[in-house]
């Protein structure tokens, strides 16, 4: 829901003008930019989801990364 001048708007149209009074409050174009190219490309591209549970926590040492001889 947003309330722009007092008026209520909902649905599509509540979420239109939320995102245009957030892209119209970053200071400049180049950020602009970049968070309507990332909605744009969130509103057509399926979302990539990573779960971190499945790592051991020993193998997300920094100490364990650095002597895998990847990094000489």
């Amino acid at each position: 829901m947003a309330k722009p001048l007092g008026i209520p708007l909902t649905g599509p149209v509540a979420k239109f003008v939320a995102r245009g009074y957030h892209l119209y409050a970053l200071p400049t174009v180049s950020a602009r930019v970049r968070v309507a190219t990332d909605w744009l490309y969130s509103s057509v591209l399926a979302t990539r989801v990573v779960n971190l549970d499945q790592v051991r926590s020993e193998d997300a040492l920094i100490s364990k990364a650095q002597s895998t001889g990847v990094y000489d």
